[in-house]
């Protein structure tokens, strides 16, 4: 599919598998060449993954990035997810300072220097300060969803790490290993 975006840019949709996983493709075309390219998973998914972002360097600065995310946000919603998660580099901080004000946050920080970055496409709960205990034990067993849900969902991603983190959760919780948290 073609998505014309103004007289420089086009972006092209291509829905492809990359290693026996079903993905769209984002294209950005500009005089017949391709300048830009992102990967994102979201069909059937809860949580939606972009991999991949790149701009040529002779590109960057004319918000090619910023159309790319936009289009990956767009599938993840048009798909029913409940989040857009991509991981980057910790010591990136170029990426990162391009990904926090489009709504990105720094959900998790691995001790192998990779953050995972989190955008909610839409929000299940305001809490403020004056939210009692019983609204946080509920927005708490939320997060263990979506994290349940990037376990299912992406088991590829990183799924030792993310076990690892609920476990550390687990445990600041007072749960056994044995004891389902809820979701």
């Amino acid at each position: 599919m073609r998505i014309h975006v103004d007289d420089k840019l086009t972006i092209l949709s291509i829905d492809c598998e990359v290693e026996g996983i079903k993905e769209t493709q984002f294209l950005a075309m500009s005089d017949g060449e391709c300048v830009g390219r992102v990967g994102v998973k979201a069909e059937g998914l809860q949580v939606a993954t972009m991999r991949q972002l790149f701009v040529a360097e002779s590109h960057r600065g004319q918000g090619i990035g910023k159309t790319l995310v936009a289009e990956c946000v767009r599938k993840a919603r048009e798909a029913g997810c409940l989040t857009l998660n991509l991981t980057v580099a910790k010591c990136n901080r170029q990426i990162v300072s391009f990904y926090n004000p489009l709504g990105f946050i720094a959900a998790v920080e691995f001790e192998d220097e990779e953050i995972v970055m989190v955008l909610p496409l839409r929000v299940i709960r305001r809490i403020d300060s004056t939210a009692s205990d019983s609204d946080l034990l509920e927005s708490l067993n939320e997060l263990y969803g979506f994290i349940a849900a990037f376990l299912r969902d992406a088991p590829e991603e990183a799924p030792l790490k993310v076990r690892k983190a609920m476990e550390r959760a687990r445990k600041r919780l007072g749960k056994t290993e044995n004891e389902e948290v809820p979701t």
